[in-house]
């Protein structure tokens, strides 16, 4: 919503306050759904703060409904320090409402399945400070991350492993979208439940500092035997979208998350022989191979150094104007001509490393563009747009792993669940799987808790708030009098609350149906 009327909005919210009061199961009221980013966070904190009230009023009181205030596409901690801000701690058992997608937007799309995981750990993160509830997610995942070796249901059980890891530690639980769907298996909960995707739980990942190559990637994505990338090897060229540098007749374009004939180049040193085409196809319309080619021995390609890169076309790519094209050998060839520049600590180019590749004639670096498929040389610029990951082609069946959950190495973070069933948050309450039995059910229902009333955090005072402004540290944690502030950086300590439930006997539905995605 970009814009609504929020006086009738309170209406709707008071009505059905009223409505449903005295309804056990009832435990919680949203006060929108997923609210565009283009409304004033301000104005949109004083309308959350004014529906609280409103709902409050009509009976619904805090020890028993929490009241749910959504953080669509806004960073959380924007939206916290805001609420804080106008509210003071006014408003009791109150949480914001996450949706969890990995999927939706170039951002998702272009992340390997370490680069999820390690987002998921952020999550729990900004869990631990914040009382949420996370009412959407999903085990759909962007194009590059599903990607690799694995079959796809390892993936989902990975994935699936690590969400309800980090979501069961939300303050007011989750949501998995949804029962049922027909949009495929990554979206429906009894199919990716049958099928195991939500029934392990994951051990610790590797440790990771941010910076340089994350043992985690090479745990899911093993690189080639040798990962050092030299002249004459067969790569592959990943944009910040995630889809490969593809050729197609003298057009250079990004257009696809596949690694095909058409994504493939061949690294070839400065002014490489005409003859290079020929000794390097293998088989018919095999493309490029760096054993076929007289450059299998030559040396690394480094930081500096100047690569021509050869289609399956048999021509290499060349810049024309602002244009990335292909020329036939022997033609313009210092518009073929690419310096590499490496990101990354060493001088040495790895599997998978982000490289910039700089045209020797015109200066300009080759990028992708946001929003359409071409590839061009238009800027001196080295950005997101500029970056392509290098991904070394697996010369043979035998150098590519293969994964099986049942493996040390998955094992050695994948492992079964032992207590999911009396974690789950979602409809199977009150419902039964093929795998759940009527003891399951009790043993569910059985675990449910009133929720005791908590204090709400406030927000920092003017002068904690100009101490944090002019450093790069968290917040003061000096909290008001009788307050916890949202933003301490002690953990959040969150109340108990019912679990959600599907099964809302008596009540009638609400008419309403959240949208998912963007």
């Amino acid at each position: 919503w970009s814009d609504w009327n929020f006086a009738e909005s309170r209406k709707a919210l008071r009505l059905l306050a009223d409505r449903y009061k005295n309804c056990p199961v009832v435990t919680g009221i949203g006060v929108c759904n997923e609210p565009s980013p283009k409304v004033d966070l301000s104005k949109l904190c004083t309308y959350y703060a004014e529906a609280v009230q409103t709902i409050r009023d009509a009976g619904m009181c805090s020890d028993r409904v929490a009241v749910v205030l959504p953080a669509f596409q806004r960073p959380l901690a924007d939206v916290a320090q805001v609420w804080d801000a106008i509210t003071r701690g006014e408003h009791s058992n109150v949480c914001f409402d996450l949706h969890y997608y990995h999927c939706f937007g170039k951002t998702w799309n272009c992340m390997t399945l370490a680069q999820q995981l390690r987002q998921v750990e952020a999550h729990a993160k900004e869990l631990s400070r914040f009382p949420a509830v996370i009412s959407e997610w999903s085990l759909a995942l962007g194009k590059v991350a599903k990607l690799g070796f694995r079959e796809e249901n390892q993936t989902r059980k990975i994935f699936g492993a690590s969400q309800l890891a980090t979501y069961t530690k939300a303050s007011h639980g989750w949501f998995f979208w949804t029962w049922k769907d027909g949009n495929g298996i990554e979206w429906d909960w009894q199919q990716s439940y049958g099928e195991g995707s939500l029934s392990s739980e994951l051990s610790e990942l590797p440790a990771w500092s941010g910076s340089g190559e994350d043992p985690l990637d090479e745990l899911l994505n093993p690189p080639p035997s040798e990962p050092e990338v030299c002249f004459g090897d067969a790569v592959f060229l990943r944009s910040f979208r995630g889809t490969y540098l593809d050729v197609e007749g003298c057009a250079v374009r990004a257009r696809w998350p596949d690694k095909g004939d058409w994504q493939r180049v061949l690294l070839c040193q400065p002014k490489a022989p005409d003859t290079i085409w020929e000794s390097s196809q293998k088989n018919s319309g095999q493309g490029t191979s760096k054993a076929a080619s007289p450059e299998a021995t030559s040396p690394a390609v480094r930081n500096g150094s100047i690569v021509r890169l050869l289609a399956h076309t048999g021509h290499f790519l060349s810049v024309n104007g602002t244009e990335l094209c292909t020329c036939p050998p022997g033609q313009n060839v210092e518009s073929t001509e690419f310096v590499v520049c490496v990101k990354r600590t060493g001088s040495g180019l790895r599997h998978r490393n982000v490289v910039y590749l700089q045209s020797k004639s015109s200066e300009r670096v080759i990028d992708c563009d946001a929003d359409d498929d071409n590839v061009r040389v238009r800027w001196r610029d080295f950005g997101e747009w500029q970056g392509f990951a290098l991904e070394k082609e697996f010369e043979s069946d035998k150098d590519q792993p293969q994964l099986d959950t049942n493996s040390l190495q998955l094992n050695s973070f994948l492992m079964p669940c032992r207590s999911f069933r009396a974690q789950v948050d979602v409809g199977s309450q009150g419902m039964q799987t093929p795998e759940m039995t009527q003891n399951d059910n009790q043993q569910l229902s059985n675990t449910r808790e009133v929720p005791v009333q908590y204090q709400h955090p406030v927000a920092p005072s003017a002068a904690a708030e100009s101490a944090a402004a002019s450093t790069d540290s968290e917040p003061p944690t000096t909290p008001r009098p009788g307050a916890k502030r949202l933003l301490a950086q002690d953990q959040y300590s969150p109340p108990k609350l019912i679990r959600s439930c599907s099964d809302i006997a008596g009540c009638p539905p609400s008419p309403l149906k959240p949208i998912r995605g963007e």
